[in-house]
């Protein structure tokens, strides 16, 4: 939770970070502010292209070539790692935090058996033998109950939830203080999906680390994170306690997420957001949302609305007419008030 009774282990401050794309900066991150307590378990949200992914790269430094951070801070326990350089960063990744990716089949290395390239990052980082480092990739094999047996098969001989099993594992394998999950079960059956975050989170209790987990899967979340941070096109828009969004979402993209979900206890259809995000490259100086949102008005066309705290503790807002969407949350559950509405 992003409760500031906990002391925060992850902190950003002020964030923005541009593409370089077709010569043109792309605004991919605005005014990120977050902060993450340890233990939390925390839902990333948003549509595809939102900058969830952009994020969780800052985090870990491995933005691509063409990203610029042109303002922030992110500090892990008080130390900001956009001052590191190149070698403190590098010990700062696995040992401190660490990152389960979309793709395991990217993450891992064709041509290296599973367990040497488990045993490589744990002595990157720790002074063990290569018998040592062995016996603990063993038992972090037997954890995300993947047969210790299988220490020395390459990536192409594991299925894809055995793959991303391993790619858990090695995220794991220092007991890092924060796991960033970039949608890891991406591609994988649903049944396998429900097993591996099963494990995920039950790995989490065990070990108390803290989780940022990126997610198309509202549901997911809502189940699973005491904490959901909603994005759209480069801004936090709503960030609170899950049970708060899910139950009375006061910006209006929350809303559409909500209500999106098929609910069989509802006598209503899913609904979708009409319309599709603006072109970052080009400057938007009112709400991002504005042209796909019911409620928009003038004012949300020419002025961005800030990030600000709501009437409930922890509960932050960017909407100029949030304190109207209670009586609009009815309406925003039918098809034809966004179709009706929308600029």
């Amino acid at each position: 939770m992003t409760n500031q009774d906990q002391k925060s282990i992850l902190s950003i401050e002020n964030l923005d970070v541009d593409y370089r794309v077709d010569r043109q900066n792309v605004a991919a991150l605005r005014d990120i502010e977050l902060s993450i307590s340890k233990g939390a378990r925390v839902g990333l949200v948003g549509e595809s292209g939102c900058g969830k992914s952009t994020l969780l790269k800052t985090i870990m430094g491995v933005l691509p070539g063409n990203a610029e951070i042109r303002t922030g801070k992110v500090a892990l326990n008080g130390s900001d790692l956009l001052s590191m350089d190149t070698e403190e960063r590098r010990k700062t990744r696995w040992a401190d935090i660490s990152m389960i990716t979309q793709s395991a089949l990217n993450a891992l290395n064709p041509v290296h058996k599973i367990g040497a390239q488990i045993v490589e990052a744990i002595q990157a980082h720790s002074n063990q033998t290569t018998i040592q480092a062995r016996a603990h990739a063993a038992k972090l094999f037997e954890m995300v109950g993947v047969p210790p047996g299988r220490l020395d098969d390459y990536p192409h001989q594991f299925s894809g939830g055995m793959r991303q099993r391993a790619v858990i594992a090695m995220a794991l394998a220092l007991q890092p203080e924060v796991i960033l999950a970039d949608e890891p079960t991406t591609a994988l059956d649903v049944i396998v999906q429900d097993q591996i975050f099963e494990r995920l989170f039950e790995l989490q209790d065990q070990q108390g680390f803290a989780l940022v987990l990126v997610t198309h899967d509202l549901a997911l979340v809502v189940e699973s994170c005491e904490t959901m941070v909603v994005m759209y096109a480069g801004v936090i828009v709503e960030m609170g306690p899950t049970h708060q969004i899910a139950r009375s979402p006061q910006h209006p993209y929350s809303a559409g997420l909500r209500y999106a979900i098929p609910d069989p206890t509802a006598d209503r259809e899913p609904i979708s957001i009409p319309g599709s995000p603006p072109d970052l490259s080009v400057g938007t100086k009112g709400c991002r949302f504005a042209e796909r949102c019911p409620l928009a008005i003038e004012k949300c066309v020419e002025q961005s609305p800030e990030l600000k705290s709501t009437n409930n503790e922890g509960h932050k807002v960017r909407c100029h007419r949030s304190a109207e969407m209670p009586d609009h949350l009815e309406q925003f559950q039918h098809q034809a008030f966004w179709r009706n509405n929308a600029s």
